[in-house]
């Protein structure tokens, strides 16, 4: 072989390997996208990492708070009607993916449940274990149903059972994955999980309120939710009420000229899901409550 074949054949061997990597590269990218889109919508409460100053999160995406799963959509209105949103679809500030969902429960809360059971089949674990929170134990079943449908064994996006609690948190308050899909001992670990952060609004002496503030650090952490009650008393609002108080500073944390402000100590937040969070687990505990009497 000549000496200018031989350089011909080392160019095309090095083309051809550059070619390869590319293509290789190319597929990699692919199946990257692809496996994000398949991946499940994130389950509700424990998402959140947690924010508590004792109990902070080591994944900072807090769910117990989710920077990387936060919606972007503008915030509400502070006077809108849609912060007191319902289960309907059609609802503001509902995505038709959210939509679908909230059908899917209505249908699930009209379904004839068995002959002695009131609301679910763990009514008798929600009752057991509610007397060390003090609620009454239709907010427990009110978190299951929206959580997990009162599936047991399900997971998504990194939550488990029927409580719908992520692994990292279950292991802070002593679970494991196996016992977070056992519904008695998955109860057991949300009720501990509940108790760490209603401790952390000891001070709203109403129990309906506390009850509300605590749902939303449930869902999202209780950090937000502290720059919120700052926000409110700076602004003249009640601090200790969460109805068309401190949620809608929640909300205004998605502006500038809110998380700006000097009193909030944890940045931008957009809170529409958190007031949605609440306002549905209140309804639903009504609605079981309502079927009780």
């Amino acid at each position: 072989m000549t000496k200018t074949g031989l350089i011909n054949l080392i160019i095309r061997f090095f083309s051809l390997s550059l070619c390869g990597a590319l293509i290789i590269g190319a597929l990699y990218l692919q199946a990257q996208a692809l496996q994000a889109e398949s991946e499940p919508l994130h389950r509700g409460a424990h998402s959140a990492q947690w924010q508590t100053d004792s109990l902070h999160s080591a994944s900072g995406s807090g769910r117990l708070a989710v920077d990387s799963l936060r919606p972007t959509a503008d915030s509400l209105s502070p006077q809108s009607d849609s912060l007191k949103v319902g289960l309907s679809p059609a609802q503001p500030g509902i995505s038709a993916q959210q939509g679908a969902a909230a059908a899917a429960y209505t249908a699930a809360s009209q379904t004839k449940l068995p002959k002695g059971v009131k609301i679910s089949p763990y009514d008798a674990i929600f009752q057991k274990e509610a007397p060390a929170l003090g609620w009454d134990w239709v907010y427990l079943a009110a978190i299951a149903y929206h959580e997990s449908g009162f599936r047991p064994a399900v997971s998504g996006s990194g939550a488990h059972g029927l409580m719908g609690i992520t692994a990292s948190t279950g292991r802070r308050v002593g679970y494991s994955v196996a016992q977070l899909k056992r519904p008695a001992t998955a109860v057991q670990a949300s009720v501990k999980i509940i108790k760490r952060f209603e401790a952390c609004f000891k001070d709203i002496k109403d129990t309906g309120e506390r009850i509300k503030f605590t749902l939303a650090a449930y869902n999202a952490g209780n950090s937000h939710i502290e720059d919120a009650r700052r926000l409110a008393r700076k602004h003249g609002a009640n601090p200790d009420v969460w109805d068309d108080q401190v949620a809608v500073y929640l909300l205004h944390l998605s502006q500038a000229k809110y998380y700006r402000d000097p009193v909030v100590k944890h940045g931008r937040f957009n809170g529409k899901r958190v007031v949605q969070y609440v306002n549905r687990i209140v309804s639903k505990a009504q609605e079981y409550h309502a079927k009780g009497e």
